[in-house]
């Protein structure tokens, strides 16, 4: 019998390293995020993208890459169960 070897492409293995990177801040949002994703700062309203805000802040001046991080953390808990769920 002949073995099959499957070759990955260099895009696949780009591919897993930025799923992985994406796991990881999402699961340690805590040690991560910059902002407490909660806290809202008038006067940083609107901010667009900076160093301070990567990803800018909202209307009630809360930091859009904190709360991406958090919210991260509902949507890999949900696949979680739905992928556990999904063995029995």
């Amino acid at each position: 019998m002949k073995k099959c070897r499957l070759k990955y492409s260099a895009s696949f293995y780009i591919g897993i390293a930025l799923l992985s990177a994406i796991v990881i801040l999402v699961a340690g949002a805590s040690l991560f995020a910059p902002y407490d994703p909660l806290e809202a700062n008038a006067a940083e309203r609107l901010q667009g993208i900076s160093a301070a805000h990567l990803f800018g802040t909202d209307r009630f001046g809360r930091d859009v890459f904190s709360r991406a991080l958090f919210g991260g953390r509902v949507t890999l808990l949900s696949c979680g169960a739905a992928l556990i769920s999904s063995l029995f």
